[in-house]
C-alpha cells in the first residue's frame, strides 16, 4: 500500500511517499502513530534503525538512541529506566533531538 508521507521527504520542499506491505504484522515504524507531529523521511529512517536494534535485544530491557541513522547510545539494564539512562549517557549531546526505541 502506498501513501503520502506525513511531513515531508528528505527535504521540506519535497513530498514524500511510503510503501508498506499490509500483510506484515510484526513491529514497524509505519504502524499507527500514537502522538506527536507527523514524522518526516529522516525521522522514519532513524526510528527504523532504532527499532531494528531493540528487536535484536528484545529478550532483555534495552534502549537504542539514534540520530541521523547512527546509534549514539545502546544499552541494556535490569529495567528500561536503567537501560535508558545508560543509553542516553552514551552521547548525551548527540542524543538531543534523537529517536529513542525501547524493547518493551
Amino acid at each position: 500500500m502506498k501513501e503520502k508521507l506525513g511531513r515531508y521527504a528528505e527535504n521540506p520542499h519535497q513530498i514524500g511517499w511510503i510503501e508498506k506491505d499490509s500483510s506484515y504484522k510484526g513491529p514497524s515504524v509505519l504502524n499507527k502513530q500514537l502522538l506527536g507531529p507527523a514524522l518526516g523521511y529522516n525521522n522514519i529512517l532513524d526510528a527504523n534503525a532504532a527499532l531494528e536494534v531493540v528487536i535484536d535485544l528484545k529478550k532483555v530491557p534495552s534502549v537504542c538512541v539514534v540520530k541521523h541513522q547512527t546509534p549514539c547510545g545502546i544499552a541494556t539494564g535490569n529495567s528500561l529506566a536503567e537501560a535508558f539512562e545508560h543509553a542516553w549517557q552514551g552521547d548525551p549531546v548527540s542524543a538531543f533531538g534523537s529517536v529513542i526505541a525501547f524493547s518493551k
